[in-house]
């Protein structure tokens, strides 16, 4: 049996629940998990990364994508729990399971995870796991890196506040060199599970986002690719990938999704499964409390 989990990036006090019931609605009347990375106080002057090499950089977009265009460059911060209809919808949704995405999801965040300031960031993550309890009644348990970005200062200060990390590809440089050998084996293996100092780091070998397909008719066949070669293979979404910036659904990229969902729910040998089930089987298999 294979494990799967769908996990939908940078959801915050500006995501509409109608957007998020459109995409995931067919998985939660079956019953099924989806994983939802939550930004606890978003910043509104996130500038875009990656520059011009980034898909919606048209000449006058600046900010990240996610930001509503009304909204983008001020210098304001929003918490989620103050978007009422999205935490009444995620409340009232238990298949619906909140991990915590950076803090802010902006510079500060960057530089924490780049492992610049990582000693003095322990305050910023207890004050994102607060606002994130305070709005959904639960401490998350597991982090997201915004941007997939990790370093092995940031990895020390995680592993002591969260009992996992999911990220892309987790490469050497975020381990102690002593812990190399079983990334390497790990990685020829395409095994996305890793254990280090009790904290489970799950990986994944690619989101769904057009930086990386911009053509959204090929999303079904590298799921499908995906899948043959990985026992646990996580899913990475982005709604607002979904809209065309904000004004009105970007049908072809619904369409592929669409597409992807009907394989995903056409296949028997799949668990769909959250990252704190996730963490209690891996536990089960022995590896409670030591490295994996």
């Amino acid at each position: 049996m294979k494990r799967i989990l769908i996990r939908d990036d940078d959801v915050c006090y500006f995501t509409s629940p109608e957007i998020l019931n459109r995409l995931y609605h067919r998985l939660l009347e079956r019953s099924l998990p989806v994983n939802l990375s939550v930004i606890p106080k978003v910043s509104c002057s996130t500038p875009l990364p990656f520059g011009t090499a980034n898909p919606y950089f048209d000449g006058h977009l600046q900010h990240e994508p996610f930001i509503p265009p009304e909204f983008r460059g001020l210098p304001e911060f929003y918490e989620v729990g103050d978007n009422k209809n999205l935490v009444k919808y995620i409340r009232g949704n238990p298949l619906l399971a909140v991990t915590q995405h950076g803090v802010t999801h902006d510079q500060s965040d960057l530089a924490f995870l780049s492992g610049e300031a990582s000693n003095s960031f322990s305050e910023a993550l207890h004050q994102g796991k607060a606002v994130l309890k305070k709005a959904f009644g639960e401490t998350p348990i597991f982090f997201i890196p915004p941007w997939d970005r990790l370093s092995l200062p940031a990895m020390e200060v995680l592993q002591s506040e969260f009992l996992g990390v999911s990220t892309g590809f987790t490469r050497r440089r975020f381990l102690p060199i002593p812990d190399w050998g079983r990334y390497l084996l790990r990685r020829l293996q395409h095994r996305g599970l890793l254990r280090w100092k009790g904290c489970l780091l799950v990986t994944h070998p690619f989101d769904l986002s057009r930086f990386r397909f911009p053509n959204p008719r090929e999303l079904l066949p590298h799921v499908i690719l995906a899948l043959e070669q990985w026992d646990v293979l996580v899913l990475t979404n982005h709604y607002w990938e979904y809209l065309n910036d904000w004004s009105g659904w970007d049908e072809a990229r619904l369409t592929a999704w669409d597409a992807v969902v009907n394989y995903l729910l056409s296949r028997e040998d799949l668990k769909f499964d959250t990252f704190a089930g996730l963490e209690i089987a891996s536990r089960s298999n022995g590896a409670q409390g030591k490295n994996q």
